[in-house]
């Protein structure tokens, strides 16, 4: 049982009582249960500091692993909701610190010091029970730090190192991708200028007055460096104008350039490719139908070995060997959502690090048997290392627009790229493209879905610390998720105030859909709909749904109609998305193919509308106004581009190139708006800091 020293206490505008339990704003209050008030009152205890989960099971739940596990998820989430309820925001009072803890960012202030008994006595009985009760407060809050320090030895983030991160590009345009040769005397990298393609340079390290040469000179994007282990080749990807992509070593004494492969995956900033440390084997990321898994090259005998099997829809983008080069970590990622896995030879599979959100870095230092990875934490990144020998991860570097990550051993540095940019949601005029205003905020907000029952906004954002779904009306943003599993881009209801999105939840292999309704954000789970189901949209009558599923083996479009509960294939042609036609048919697009595709409502005819819209932006197509609209990228600019019923296209609106974000980033706004994500990508560097 955990005891306060004081009756009432207020959170912004939120009075909590500790005689019953309730939390108020207002005329309204809410009445909390046992074990989440006893939460709640840990967490004022410490407000400022983390509660470790390990804590909170020992205080609250009396050392009961399990149930406290259930328990600490419940309680957060409970109070998140209370506190949504009550008209709060729940980001500006809890905050979760991802695989640590939880946190009371929100200061609490005493409202009523002494009970009413103790009010009545005289002034110098009442100054003597403030001065005994303030030296037991300060008694007890010390043993709680000491036993939060113990713990954070063990589990909780360490600080950010006491060196500082040294530039050592400092380019017009991005940096990305760094590699350090083995011997530690060079840095390859892509470097992207203004209005120009990726090439990869080469900069010499450990010297004053560096020299940079430039190794690639292409009309393509040439990405990804990765070195031979003699550090006398390059393996790299050169990704053409129509997204396809083909692997390369370049020797770099005789500058000869030699094709490996011609069906590899490049995604973003990913490094989808890395040479064996015993220089016999390259592995890479290859394009299949319905996901992406590892390839690996043999050198000598010029062959290829699948190395990864990933499910459909699955992608294994990142991968780095071991030492011995017999094994190598795979990061496979569905949607934003990220886990690390260790796969042997044999094709054997080790889960490593689960469920991390926006994993985008990935490097090995070997000497000290430790991998360092970069994902989305809160409102940044942070790069995390992992000691495999005590399976312990902590917390290395946080810091805002931190992309890919490399290790040099020689040197003891680890180097990344940091970003200027800033992820918001856009609304723009359809008519004049004109920017009308910005949903943005200092943490990333993604892919707005208009609801335009009651014009509102649902969108997912990490300002909770994990991917969650908020809705954003007139008055103010509410989390609408708590905790439960990977949440996905939902759809919206054109109709009704009610939403449908598809979540993976905690420790299951598989996605599942549920109907929510808003603004309250209640879901139920829609049963019928079984296998693993991705990318709901309603149709225009908002009494069905398609959306993505393989439940009979194949990834295809399936219809479900929310007045009978049934469920129709409507193509089993790896269908990724797909939104309704006017006339009954469906625009879809599919798995790793370009293009978006039409399918007449009686199946009998089917085409493609255009081959111009990226596989990476399969959901970035609309209908509106007698016309589908889509993204079309050119090698300096994006356009959303509109195509009429007679074929005929007309750029509506143009961006700076790669500043609209992929996957599925347009969701139409009435008749004459639409929202857009933006990623607000404008420069990059590459800096370096001590692993000491």
């Amino acid at each position: 049982m955990i005891t306060l020293p004081h009756h009432k206490y207020q959170i912004n505008q939120c009075i909590i009582n500790c005689h019953d339990m309730t939390i108020r704003v207002g005329q309204q209050s809410i009445t909390l249960p046992a074990k989440v008030f006893e939460f709640l009152k840990l967490l004022i205890l410490h407000s400022g500091t983390t509660v470790t989960k390990e804590q909170a099971i020992e205080q609250i739940w009396l050392g009961n692993i399990e149930v406290g596990k259930r328990g600490a998820g419940n309680a957060i989430w409970h109070l998140r909701k209370s506190f949504s309820e009550l008209g709060l925001d729940p980001e500006a009072i809890l905050k979760t610190v991802t695989k640590v803890g939880y946190q009371m960012i929100a200061t609490p202030q005493v409202v009523d010091e002494l009970p009413k008994a103790i009010q009545k006595v005289n002034s110098s009985l009442k100054n003597k029970y403030i001065k005994y009760l303030s030296l037991f407060f300060i008694t007890l809050t010390a043993i709680f730090i000491i036993i939060i320090n113990n713990e954070n030895d063990v589990i909780a983030p360490v600080k950010t190192p006491l060196s500082m991160p040294t530039k050592i590009t400092n380019f017009e345009g991005v940096e990305e991708q760094a590699a350090v040769s083995p011997d530690g005397q060079f840095l390859a990298f892509q470097w992207r200028r203004n209005k120009k393609k990726s090439q990869i340079f080469i900069e010499e390290l450990g010297t004053t007055n560096p020299t940079l040469r430039q190794v690639s000179m292409t009309n393509q994007h040439d990405v990804s460096p990765s070195w031979s282990p003699d550090s006398q080749s390059l393996a790299y990807f050169r990704k053409d104008d129509l997204n396809g992509c083909s692997l390369h070593i370049r020797e770099l004494i005789g500058n000869n350039d030699q094709l490996i492969a011609d069906d590899c995956m490049s995604s973003g900033f990913f490094q989808g490719l890395d040479w064996s440390p015993d220089g016999t084997k390259v592995a890479y990321a290859k394009t299949f139908p319905d996901r992406v898994a590892v390839v690996v090259y043999h050198i000598l005998d010029k062959t290829f070995k699948p190395y990864s099997f990933p499910n459909a829809g699955e992608k294994d983008l990142m991968m780095k060997w071991a030492a011995d080069s017999k094994e190598m970590l795979v990061v496979r990622s569905t949607g934003l959502n990220s886990s690390i896995y260790s796969i042997d030879e044999t094709g054997k599979e080790q889960l490593i690090v689960e469920n991390e959100n926006t994993l985008i870095g990935l490097a090995w230092d070997h000497a000290n048997n430790a991998f360092y990875y970069n994902s989305s934490k809160e409102d940044s990144f942070a790069i995390s290392k992992y000691d495999v020998k005590s399976k312990i991860i902590k917390e290395f570097y946080r810091g805002s627009g931190v992309g890919s990550i490399a290790v040099d051993e020689q040197l003891k540095l680890l180097y990344f790229s940091q970003h200027i940019a800033q992820e918001h949601i856009a609304i723009h005029s359809l008519d004049s493209g004109k920017l009308i205003k910005q949903l943005a905020s200092s943490s990333r907000d993604l892919y707005g879905q208009y609801v335009a029952k009651s014009k509102a906004m649902i969108f997912l954002s990490n300002r909770s610390g994990g991917w969650e779904l908020w809705l954003k009306d007139k008055n103010a943003s509410k989390q609408l998720t708590f905790n439960q599993g990977q949440v996905t881009i939902p759809t919206v209801s054109p109709s009704e105030n009610s939403f449908v999105v598809s979540i993976k939840k905690p420790k299951s292999e598989k996605f599942v859909m549920f109907h929510g309704t808003l603004p309250e954000g209640m879901q139920t789970q829609l049963f019928e709909i079984e296998g693993d189901v991705r990318n709901p949209s309603y149709s225009m009558d908002g009494k069905s749904i398609l959306f993505s599923s393989n439940v009979d083996g194949d990834w295809g479009i399936y219809r479900y109609s929310f007045i009978n509960h049934s469920i129709e294939l409507v193509t089993a042609d790896h269908g990724m998305f797909a939104i309704e036609s006017p006339d009954g048919g469906i625009y879809y697009s599919k798995e790793n193919v370009d293009g978006i595709f039409y399918l007449s409502k009686d199946k009998t005819t089917s085409h493609r509308v255009t081959p111009d819209l990226n596989s990476k932006d399969w959901g970035s197509f609309f209908y509106l106004n007698n016309a589908l609209h889509y993204l079309k990228r050119y090698q300096e600019l994006d356009k959303l581009v509109r195509i009429d019923t007679n074929g005929v296209e007309q750029d509506i609106m143009t961006f700076p190139v790669f500043s609209v974000r992929n996957y599925r980033a347009f969701s139409p706004i009435d008749t004459d708006q639409v929202a857009v994500t933006m990623q607000g990508l404008s420069g990059a560097d590459i800096y370096s800091i001590s692993l000491q």
